[in-house]
């Protein structure tokens, strides 16, 4: 068996704006923005502690706090703080871009991940994770028969009271199947048997702030119509390049078969999936990005690509599939008029997508290359 360890760059360019949450949120008071430039500013509390202390601003400013008042620029503004002043006391400014020009009413922000200098990134883990999933929707297009059969037994799982549980236990049964294919453990289960081991991705290199904008959430329609979502999000613009380390143990990958071009050929097929069986079911607005990637390899990452981006579901079934995805989906989300999905011809019956420079994008969609 081959021993030695394959390193590549692997370079994600982001073809619409990407968002990968570090959990946090900030308030819509713990941000300034400034319509005049469509600038966000994103406090260094310690940095504006000392400023309103230097300014005898303290007492003032916790009755804003405390109020009824939502926006801090007016507020500054009224004690005669100007743009300038404001910069020192920032940790960085992002663009406005166009989320409030669909939402004009200020909310609290998901952050973006970033490393200790405040910087934004890629995890390695993330995209792991979406190569994985890539992988295993491979895996099961080419085995047509158990893909059906394991729909069929979904399906049956909606009908039982414990459906979480038993779902859960299929998937986790399935995955061991394909890939736990190494013998390091008793238990076949175990993760030191899982031949994703010997796949490993470094976390990105950081890019500048200077590439982060403010989106909102948009919900597309099947017939076209968009709806904002009071959700904002830091994420990063189309057009960026990202560099990360993809590290391939062949001594461990080639128990299952896989090697740098079935990463490729998968990520590949997998884009084609979801476009086969999402994507091509909804009305674009006219106004929407038309980016094409030449060789298709492309991915969804990161928050807010909805459900068949991070799942297998039609990679098992095809069209099958429809039946037990409308049906989860109705399960879960009861309020949502899943059980119409199956008419409809597409479940989830929503795509998640935002605006950007008057655009309509499909979030966190990235072009990869690996050299």
């Amino acid at each position: 068996m081959k021993s030695h360890l394959r390193s590549y760059t692997l370079t994600l360019k982001t073809l619409s704006p990407l968002f990968i949450g570090s959990g946090k949120e900030i308030h819509k008071k713990e941000y300034v923005y400034v319509p005049r430039g469509q600038s966000v500013y994103i406090l260094d509390i310690p940095k504006f502690s000392r400023f309103l202390a230097d300014r005898g601003l303290v007492n003032e400013y916790t009755e804003f706090m405390l109020g009824n008042q939502n926006d801090l620029y007016k507020w500054l503004h009224e004690k005669k703080v100007n743009e300038t002043e404001i910069k020192t006391f920032a940790a960085y400014r992002i663009s406005a871009a166009d989320a409030l020009k669909h939402n004009s009413n200020l909310r609290g922000i998901q952050l973006f991940i970033k490393d200790n200098c405040l910087r934004p990134y890629v995890p390695g883990s993330s995209l792991k994770g979406a190569i994985r999933t890539a992988i295993l929707a491979k895996m099961l297009s080419e085995k047509e028969a158990l893909g059906k059969k394991t729909v069929k037994k979904f399906i049956d799982a909606l009908k039982i009271k414990e459906m979480d549980r038993t779902l859960a236990s299929k998937t986790r049964a399935l995955e061991t199947d394909l890939l736990h294919t190494l013998n390091f453990s008793d238990k076949k289960p175990d993760a030191l048997n899982s031949v994703m081991r010997g796949l490993q991705i470094s976390d990105s290199e950081p890019v500048s702030t200077d590439n982060l904008i403010l989106t909102v959430k948009i919900d597309l329609t099947v017939a076209g119509n968009t709806k904002p979502i009071p959700i904002f999000r830091e994420a990063i613009k189309p057009g960026v390049s990202i560099k990360l380390k993809l590290t391939l143990n062949p001594a461990i990958l080639e128990t299952a078969g896989i090697d740098i071009d079935l990463v490729k050929t998968a990520i590949r097929d997998f884009a084609s999936m979801q476009e086969k069986y999402f994507f091509s079911a909804f009305k674009h607005p006219h106004n929407s990005d038309s980016t094409k990637v030449e060789d298709g390899l492309e991915l969804y990452l990161g928050g807010g690509v909805g459900y068949v981006s991070k799942t297998v579901s039609y990679a098992m079934g095809g069209r099958d599939a429809l039946e037990f995805v409308a049906g989860l989906m109705n399960r879960q989300f009861r309020r949502h008029k899943h059980e119409k999905d199956q008419d409809i011809g597409v479940s989830p019956h929503i795509l998640k997508g935002t605006y950007y420079n008057n655009l309509f994008y499909r979030m966190g969609r990235c072009a990869v290359e690996i050299s």
